[in-house]
C-alpha cells in the first residue's frame, strides 16, 4: 500500500493531482501490484502546519490500523515530499518497522530559502513565490528549523529512502541536502534534467532509471 501526498506549495493541488497519477502508471508498466492511498490533506494559509502533516500521518495510521498485515511505502511529490518525510519520521517505532520504502520526488524541504538554487529562482521570482508558500504554511513565519534540521538519529529510523533532484530546478539542492545526511542510511539519488518535477517528461532515461529505483525499493522485503 503506497500512501502518497501530493505537491503544491502546501498551498495548492488535491489528491487527483496528475503527477501522482503519472507515477501510478508508472509503478504499473513495472508490474508493481499496489494500492495508491491518495491523501487529501488540508492547505495552507487556511490550515497551516501543521494541519496537513497531521492529515497525512492520521491517514498512514489508519491505514496501518486496517491492513494489519500488509507492508507499506510513502511517498510525495514536492511538498508532498515534506509532508512525506515528516510523518516518517514522526511515526512511533512499531509503526515505522511497517513501513518499507520512502520516496521522495523533487523534495521541497528548506524553509529559509536560502541555498544557492532557490536564490537563482529569484530571477524569474519563483524564489519569491517559494517564500510565499513557506510563509502560508507557517502562518506568516518562516520558520528557520526546517525537517532537514532535526537530529540526525531520526532519519537512522527512516526505510529505505529514493531522492529525486532535477539540475534545474530550484529545489535542487532541498534533495542533495537531504541525501547527504542519508547516504549512509540506505538512500539512493537519482538526478536528471530539467527544472522543477518536469523530469518524467524531459528526460526519459534518467526518469526511467528513477522509476526503476523505485519499483525495486518497494520490491524489498524488510528483515
Amino acid at each position: 500500500i503506497i500512501i502518497y501526498a501530493h505537491g503544491g506549495g502546501f498551498v495548492a493541488g488535491d489528491a487527483q493531482c496528475g503527477t501522482g497519477l503519472d507515477y501510478f502508471n508508472e509503478l504499473l508498466k513495472r508490474g508493481i501490484s499496489f494500492r495508491w492511498v491518495s491523501v487529501e490533506y488540508r492547505l495552507a494559509p487556511e490550515h497551516p502546519y501543521p494541519a496537513g502533516l497531521q492529515d497525512v500521518l492520521a491517514a498512514t495510521r489508519m491505514m496501518l490500523l486496517r491492513f494489519p498485515q500488509s507492508r507499506f511505502a510513502l511517498a510525495g511529490v514536492s511538498a508532498g515530499a515534506c509532508l512525506a518525510l515528516e510523518a516518517a519520521l514522526d511515526l512511533n517505532a512499531q509503526e515505522s518497522q511497517r513501513i518499507h520504502s520512502l520516496a521522495l520526488f523533487f523534495p521541497f524541504l528548506e524553509p529559509a530559502c536560502s541555498t544557492p538554487f532557490k536564490k537563482h529562482g529569484y530571477r524569474w521570482n519563483f524564489g519569491k513565490w517559494l517564500q510565499w508558500c513557506w510563509k502560508g504554511y507557517y502562518n506568516d513565519t518562516i520558520r528557520t528549523k526546517g525537517v532537514l534540521n532535526r537530529p540526525l538519529e531520526q532519519f537512522a529510523a527512516l526505510p529505505p529512502t529514493l531522492i529525486a533532484t532535477s539540475k534545474a530546478d530550484p529545489l535542487r539542492d532541498d534533495g542533495t541536502l537531504l541525501f547527504a545526511k542519508l547516504k549512509k542510511n540506505n538512500a539512493t539519488h537519482i538526478e536528471g534534467y530539467g527544472s522543477h518535477a518536469c523530469m518524467p517528461a524531459v528526460d526519459r532515461v534518467n526518469s526511467a532509471l528513477m522509476f526503476e529505483a523505485w519499483a525495486s525499493q518497494l520490491l524489498i522485503v524488510k528483515s
